[in-house]
């Protein structure tokens, strides 16, 4: 029974993350999410048979079916990574209910990365959203006599108030302000202590991947290569990644720090 679950629920986050693609490539172009896809070199519009998750990029060889003008590699890449993320978000949550509302979560926060990968801004409606979602979790736990209002509240607010120091610090530099919205919402999803574990967890693959992006610029250089680093990298993939792994794994720094003294709660 477990295996037609996390099948279902992969074919499912596949089928979201084929709309996920639809938003990222239409938000803020003045195009509506609804209306039939079409390809975006020819304009022909697409037939069912293109837009089976997946299965179609494969079997058009990653080219449009009309024109036959390479589609990107993201289509296929963000359904897979939504089926994966909603396979580990069933096991970490089991209820089906309540995996639904992450689903939601995680499928805006899916959006929030690879729009500020391709443009390097944080769309203010998408983190507005994720926000106020964040924002009912903790007033719903509340309510329900499961939570502690006031901490969970305090936790996103000291999380953010980080962040935003270190972009009024750093005149932007460092740190974009979106990041300091963004991660309220984390701070707001998340206990305290996974959160520690996200923002730590976010530094450490940040700075790792800027070290090899600035190794790889410095030796295709030296041969003459092409490869250009970009030295303003975004943030907030990195971020919601390590909110992602601090979620479904229980994921505790703090904790292996002192040697299991804190237990992470939630």
């Amino acid at each position: 029974m477990d295996t037609i679950i996390y099948v279902a629920t992969f074919i499912l986050g596949t089928i979201i993350g084929s709309f996920l693609n639809v938003v990222i490539f239409r938000y803020n172009t003045g195009k509506t999410m609804g209306g039939r896809s079409m390809c975006l070199s020819c304009s022909k519009t697409l037939k069912w048979n293109h837009l089976i998750p997946v299965l179609s990029y494969l079997f058009l060889l990653g080219r449009c079916a009309y024109c036959k003008t390479k589609v990107s590699i993201q289509y296929p890449i963000i359904e897979v990574l939504t089926g994966l993320a909603f396979m580990l978000i069933v096991h970490r949550v089991y209820l089906i209910p309540i995996a639904f509302i992450y689903f939601i979560v995680f499928s805006i926060l899916l959006v929030i990365a690879v729009y500020d990968y391709r443009h390097k801004i944080i769309p203010d409606g998408l983190v507005y959203a994720f926000i106020g979602i964040s924002f009912l979790r903790i007033a719903t736990e509340y309510f329900w006599g499961g939570g502690a209002f006031m901490q969970d509240f305090s936790s996103g607010l000291i999380i953010s108030l980080f962040f935003a120091t270190l972009w009024w610090v750093s005149d932007g530099r460092w740190m974009g302000f979106g990041d300091a919205k963004l991660a309220l919402g984390i701070g707001w999803l998340l206990p305290f202590c996974q959160n520690v574990s996200a923002i730590m967890l976010a530094f450490f693959v940040g700075s790792i991947v800027g070290l090899f992006l600035m190794f790889v610029a410095k030796m295709t250089s030296k041969r003459g290569g092409g490869f250009a680093f970009d030295k303003e990298i975004p943030f907030a993939p990195f971020l919601i990644f390590s909110a992602f792994v601090s979620f479904v794994f229980n994921f505790d720094i703090l904790g292996i720090i002192m040697g299991g003294v804190f237990v992470c709660l939630g």
